[in-house]
């Protein structure tokens, strides 16, 4: 398989993630098959089998933080939903990695995260995608590194979906 979006990190298609970072799986919702994908969820926070997609999922291997992801309750007159991102620092800065990520702005995303404890997550649901935008540090201290912030964010009624099988 190509790598759809090589600009971003070099081992975009890569199984696993080197030593202290993370898998950040993203599908943009445009290629997923919603009617196929639609009997894998479950009301005990699972999904089941592969979600049927006209492409892989895209990688990317990246360092989250301590935190991983977070979730921010923000109430409603029908009860409330989750404000839920997860931001991802890429070292390095090129204007290949910048003209990828403005293209994948035009995108909303399914998320999917495996963490150190090798641990997979879902964030988000097939009604309820992620946008994704960037910002970029210059690392003008002498100790920061340049880097580009990815940040998945969005709206969702559900709780993190799990998957360890």
């Amino acid at each position: 398989m190509a790598c759809p979006l090589p600009h971003i990190t070099p081992d975009n298609c890569g199984t696993s993630a080197p030593g202290g970072l993370v898998t950040i799986e993203y599908l943009p919702l445009a290629y997923i098959d919603k009617v196929a994908s639609a009997t894998l969820w479950s009301f005990t926070h699972n999904w089941t089998g592969a979600i049927s997609a006209a492409t892989e999922w895209y990688k990317l291997h990246a360092s989250i933080g301590d935190r991983g992801w977070a979730d921010r309750f923000v109430p409603t007159e029908q009860g409330g939903h989750l404000e839920r991102s997860v931001t991802a620092k890429l070292i390095g800065i090129s204007p290949q990695r910048i003209d990828a990520l403005e293209k994948m702005k035009q995108y909303r995303y399914l998320v999917r995260i495996t963490d150190r404890k090798r641990n997979r997550y879902l964030l988000g649901d097939l009604q309820h995608g992620a946008d994704m935008d960037y910002d970029i540090n210059t690392g003008t201290a002498s100790t920061t590194p340049q880097a580009i912030n990815i940040t998945f964010k969005g709206l969702t009624p559900y709780n993190a979906f799990t998957n360890n099988g």
